[in-house]
């Protein structure tokens, strides 16, 4: 399974990096679950938070961010069809230096043979994922 999940992360970063939100929606099985300190409710991707992701995403870029990187830290399956993974998340220029660290914990679960993100739990102090639902 750490096989399947890295792969699957490294298919997600590169959707978040080249700004493919098609691919960085078929990531998540829809809507999903944001928590942070409690949680935060269920999300769905509706334009305004594709347009919001996607404003974010060019801030980062306009900052020298060429690269979101996934290291996974943890991979436990919960269930038979639920799997936790821990990711450790690091933004570097194109000089590999990295600008930014945190870390994201999710549960995945497989659809239709695929993996996809049913929660998103932050673990750390960042309140990057809070812009995207907040009014």
């Amino acid at each position: 399974m750490y096989n399947r999940c890295e792969a699957f992360f490294e298919k997600y970063s590169n959707a978040i990096s080249s700004l493919d939100l098609n691919t960085l929606k078929d990531s998540y099985s829809l809507p999903f679950i944001l928590v942070h300190d409690e949680p935060k409710g269920v999300v769905a991707f509706s334009q305004e938070l594709e347009e919001k992701i996607k404003a974010f995403l060019l801030e980062y870029k306009k900052l020298g961010v060429v690269d979101f990187h996934a290291q996974i830290e943890k991979v436990m399956p919960v269930s038979s069809n639920m799997t936790f993974v821990a990711v450790a998340w690091s933004y570097k220029n194109e000089t590999s230096e990295v600008l930014e660290l945190y870390k994201n914990s999710y549960m995945l679960t497989e659809v239709d043979g695929e993996l996809k993100i049913v929660t998103l739990i932050v673990d750390d102090n960042n309140d990057l994922f809070l812009s995207f639902i907040s009014n």
